[in-house]
């Protein structure tokens, strides 16, 4: 059975957030475990408790994104070059409400703010239709960071794809 993307439905339709964070993809565990181990005893850990080479195996899947409050807004501080590669486009340095219209915009933040609301990492799922690419289904991890130990500066997602296309073929 195969299902016809229709961006007149909303991309929510095409997106779920896991706070209960049953991954598919083995990576993302392996990252949240990382994550865990940064962090120590705090809420969460700091941008400065990791460096690049810390992401062996994940660099070009990872986006780096700023927080900014009052008022609220994101920015790609990085885009990793798989998922550059994959939207067929590097938002690196960008306003998240500059990348996506407003149909799409209040989803894509959708995990960042339940970040923000509950201080800790949320797994997401679902098609890439915000990116006009409903035919790649991603899997995805939101890790919160504070330099302060208060307020969530950073968050770090790590996307995987796959083909939706080969996943509808197999129902």
């Amino acid at each position: 059975m195969s299902r016809q993307t229709s961006y007149a439905q909303g991309y929510a339709s095409y997106r779920t957030l896991d706070p209960d964070l049953n991954f598919e993809f083995e990576a993302l565990r392996d990252l949240l475990a990382r994550w865990h181990g940064w962090r120590g005893d705090r809420e969460m850990p700091a941008r400065k408790d990791f460096e690049p080479w810390d992401l062996k195996g994940h660099l070009g899947w990872i986006a780096l994104i700023d927080v900014e409050h009052e008022p609220e807004r994101f920015r790609f501080k990085l885009v990793g070059a798989d998922i550059a590669t994959g939207l067929s486009r590097d938002s690196s340095g960008m306003y998240l409400d500059d990348v996506y219209g407003p149909e799409f915009y209040d989803t894509a933040i959708g995990s960042y703010r339940w970040n923000l609301e509950h201080r800790k990492p949320i797994r997401a799922f679902g098609e890439m239709v915000h990116a006009h690419k409903g035919h790649i289904r991603f899997e995805s991890l939101d890790l919160p960071f504070s330099s302060t130990g208060r307020e969530i500066d950073l968050i770090m997602k790590r996307v995987h794809y796959s083909s939706a296309i080969s996943l509808a073929e197999e129902d």
